[in-house]
């Protein structure tokens, strides 16, 4: 709906003011069962600062944060649910030698001293030959590795490494790569069984030998002698040189046997150093891995990728998307059993949170060379590395899901309906914006576990509340409510009035009333939900704070900013404290507050909050993202408040367009965009131009209310009204 926020002249309907408060920057918080739960959702509501009113409607203006859902409106799970819905050594300096240690880390060590990218490649059946021929066999060669001084770094002496200290040695060469401070040091790896080695082992004690005479690449070689064996890639692998090399290529059993796989270390030259042009990693490299066309990356141990946290796994992953090849994950048969289990168990959202640590800004390489060299690339990429953080995160998500969904279905059908998973596959495909793909999920949800554990289990109550959550994103009010005061009601009877979860479902039902105008039934809730949550939680508790926001909210809907400016202060200034200036829900505290001080007419206080907002939101979440396009929106809001025409028409107008390309024409916060900016022009008496983005309102309303809702009737009445002026 077009969320708007009454003009201060004007006294706007209950409905207007809840739906004001979904956008208002008023982050509702929302309490589901999943940490994960919905949190999509909430940041997608979270922004839109609505002001104008008219005669007819409330209408859209800025973009609120919404009421904290509890945790998003938070969705329930059973109590265990509760909570939830690199290449290693990128390069290794072998006294003369550079060798390049990732797949993308090889394809900069050319053999040339040009932009050339290698592409003769090893048959995949081969290279299963070739770790049978291995297996059994031990190996000793001398390698540069880099250690602390207290370790041995920089020593004349030879550091000797058998199958006794292997394991210590790697904690070590980790821990100098991890902090920067490895100084080169001679090694030598005595005895160490081909089982144990990992990829830089191979190449160090097995690849680099066997080329040395001829100083090429061992696919080269291979041309030689077994030219069947070798030709341009058909698939890239990604993967991490510390990877025990036996479980990269177990990993590999989804893959073709015939097909030709670009394996750093057979395909790159390890005797040649990396000597490529600064442009490289935007130009070459990515064109040839987008036109090989498939991409694996082996990702273990699942539940802490290393692949995530080097810079050329992650650039090698951003060049598959953006070259649009086929992207696909795949891990070692033990690793596999593992994820599959912890998936069943404990669900989906524990695994995205494991996923989406990685911040490319943190991204190491054993050469720091290297790393810069593709950080620089990062920083030249349209949104800079908070874009390349979104991108890869999502395709992570993407991965999860699929892999959620694949393992929901194994499931029989007594176990798939009381499963945790079911509630978070559920969970993600709400996250997507499909409602109507979620809801026969939650419905089979609770069905199952009505039928299972009976109506008052805490399982049934989580999806009971859940599933009130969904019915109300897709404002089926009147199925809502009943499933809110029934989760409510047995809440409180089996836990009490004070239990975390009880206060999430009060908090719940308090934002559902508020969504429908209902202030006065939703106050009292409020109150109680921030009065137990201090009491129980503390005063600087997330879901304390959560409340605090949400009340906050309400009393600014209400006008009585006098009340509510100091609780959207106290919020502000906790989550500073507690979160940092950039954590989302700060971000939303300070839109939140701009929207505040906005409505009171404080422009020059409202502005840089607002602008703060803006910088914070392109910074963690990317120039596309719903949040900070709703903040760019609310800028302009303030702007146009200001009468600053000029500055606001490029902000509405950029606001609307990315609101279209990641949303949808359908979606109501590009319909409220379109609205926003129908009304500046409508000011200027610019009404030819205003009746046509009414008309776009128009539109997207319709798709999403209906032609009868208020909304759309006050949108096409805003067009008839300036086509007649």
């Amino acid at each position: 709906m077009g969320l708007r926020n009454p003009a201060p002249s004007r006294t706007a309907t209950p409905q207007q003011l809840a739906q004001h408060a979904m956008e208002l920057g008023v982050q509702l918080q929302v309490q589901t069962s999943s940490s994960l739960a919905l949190t999509g959702l909430s940041s997608a509501l979270n922004n839109l600062d609505f002001a104008e009113t008219s005669s007819t409607a409330t209408n859209v203006e800025d973009f609120l944060a919404p009421t904290v859902p509890q945790k998003n409106d938070v969705p329930s799970t059973t109590k265990s649910q509760k909570g939830t819905l690199g290449k290693d050594d990128d390069a290794r300096t072998n006294d003369t030698a550079t060798a390049s240690a990732s797949a993308s880390a090889s394809a900069s060590a050319t053999q040339q001293e040009d932009s050339s990218f290698p592409r003769l490649s090893v048959r995949l059946a081969w290279l299963r030959r070739f770790v049978d021929s291995c297996k059994g066999k031990k190996y000793t060669w001398t390698a540069r590795d880099f250690l602390k001084a207290e370790h041995g770094g920089g020593s004349d002496d030879n550091v000797q490494v058998t199958t006794d200290n292997l394991q210590e040695h790697r904690t070590r060469m980790n821990a100098a790569g991890k902090d920067g401070d490895g100084k080169p040091t001679n090694v030598q790896y005595v005895d160490i069984p081909f089982e144990l080695m990992t990829t830089n082992d191979v190449c160090f004690g097995i690849v680099k030998p066997a080329t040395e005479h001829a100083k090429t690449s061992y696919a080269d070689m291979l041309l030689n002698t077994e030219p069947a064996e070798v030709q341009n890639a058909t698939v890239f692998v990604s993967h991490a040189w510390k990877y025990t090399f036996m479980n990269v290529v177990d990993a590999l059993g989804a893959v073709s046997e015939k097909a030709y796989v670009w394996f750093d270390v057979f395909t790159v030259n390890q005797h040649a150093s990396l000597q490529v042009p600064p442009d490289w990693w935007f130009t070459t490299f990515k064109v040839a891995v987008a036109s090989i066309g498939h991409t694996v990356l082996i990702l273990m141990p699942w539940d802490d990728p290393i692949p995530l946290t080097r810079a050329w796994c992650i650039w090698e992953i951003l060049s598959t998307i953006d070259g649009q090849a086929k992207f696909e994950i795949c891990l070692p048969a033990v690793e596999q059993k593992a994820f599959a289990e912890f998936l069943v168990n404990e669900g989906a959202s524990k695994v995205i949170v494991k996923m989406v640590r990685m911040d490319v800004q943190r991204a190491e390489a054993w050469n720091v060379t290297d790393r810069d060299a593709i950080l620089d690339a990062v920083r030249a990429y349209p949104g800079g590395p908070s874009e390349v953080n979104k991108i890869i995160k999502d395709q992570m998500r993407s991965w999860v899901e699929e892999s959620a969904i694949s393992a929901l279905n194994s499931l029989d059908k007594e176990k798939r309906a009381i499963s945790e998973l079911l509630m978070d596959v559920a969970e993600l495909v709400v996250q997507r914006g499909k409602y109507a793909e979620a809801e026969p999920l939650y419905r089979e949800a609770l069905d199952g576990r009505r039928r299972e554990l009976g109506d008052a289990h805490p399982g049934t109550l989580d999806a009971i509340n859940n599933f009130a959550i969904l019915l109300k994103t897709q404002h089926k009010y009147a199925e809502a409510e009943p499933l809110y005061r029934e989760a409510l009601d047995g809440r409180r009877r089996n836990f009490g009035d004070a239990h975390p979860d009880t206060l999430d479902t009060i908090n719940n039902l308090a934002n559902f009333l508020m969504n429908q105008g209902k202030l006065e039934e939703a106050e009292p809730l409020y109150r109680e939900a921030l009065d137990g949550r201090r009491r129980e939680l503390g005063d600087t508790h997330s879901d304390t704070l959560g409340s605090i926001n949400n009340l906050a909210i309400m009393l600014t809907d209400q006008r009585k900013y006098a009340e509510a400016e100091p609780l959207h202060r106290e919020a502000l200034d906790a989550r500073r404290r507690e979160l940092g200036d950039s954590h989302p829900d700060t971000l939303a505290s300070i839109n939140n507050l701009a929207i505040s001080l906005k409505q009171q007419g404080k422009y020059a206080e409202a502005e840089p909050l607002y602008i703060e907002a803006l910088d914070g939101r392109r910074r963690e979440l990317g120039d596309t993202h719903p949040s900070t396009l709703a903040s760019i929106n609310n800028l302009a809001t303030v702007l146009k408040s200001q009468g600053k025409f000029a500055e606001a028409e490029p902000l509405y107008l950029k606001a609307l367009d990315g609101f279209r390309r990641e949303l949808g024409d359908g979606h109501p916060q590009y319909g409220d965009s379109c609205y926003n900016f129908a009304n500046m022009l409508k000011i200027q008496s610019k009404n030819n131009e205003a009746a046509s983005y009414y008309d776009l309102a128009v539109r997207a309303y319709e798709q999403c209310y209906g032609t009868d809702h208020k909304e759309t009737v006050d949108a096409a009445t805003k067009a008839d009204e300036c086509r007649r002026a």
